[in-house]
């Protein structure tokens, strides 16, 4: 198994040998917010939720529990990674069907636990948007202290700003 055809997604490594892609578009109308691991020691795709099970009291094993916190399928969003497992998601547009929605959220996937969490950030949110790049800025300690967002647009404006995150 490996991820179906798209575009519009985030790449990310993490662990030193495994890619981590987020999201994307197959059509106008198929959307992902699905997550994929390839491990480049094996060249081998993964999904680390598909294999989540639970055992409830009696001894039943339920597969693919629901995954909390999932930010929406969406594409052309950033994705950065702080420290060593934590994926920092921040907008995109996308949404169900041929709607275009664009965001201004931050969910955060912890690559330890695999638990989506959403970010409630302080000071002035940047407007939604799509098409913008997000860097993460690192200290003189090797860790990443701020994520800087900057440029792209919605479908009213293009952005010519930038925004920075401290992630402290």
């Amino acid at each position: 198994r490996w991820p179906e055809p798209r575009s519009h997604h985030t790449a990310v490594v993490f662990d030193k040998t495994k890619i981590l892609l987020f999201g994307g578009f197959r059509s106008s109308s198929i959307r992902y917010n699905d997550v994929w691991i390839l491990d480049t020691t094996t060249d081998e795709w993964s999904q680390p939720h598909v294999g989540i099970t639970e055992t409830k009291a009696d001894g039943e094993v339920v597969f693919k529990r629901n995954w909390a916190d999932v930010p929406l399928p969406r594409g052309a969003h950033s994705a950065c990674l702080v420290g060593e497992t934590q994926l920092y998601v921040f907008g995109g547009y996308g949404g169900s069907g041929f709607a275009r929605r664009d965001f201004n959220d931050i969910t955060i996937l912890d690559l330890g636990t695999w638990e989506w969490r959403p970010l409630e950030c302080t000071g002035e949110l940047p407007p939604a948007r799509s098409g913008h790049q997000g860097v993460c800025c690192i200290d003189a300690s090797s860790k990443c202290e701020s994520i800087y967002v900057v440029g792209g647009w919605n479908s009213m404006e293009q952005f010519n700003d930038m925004y920075i995150l401290n992630t402290v």
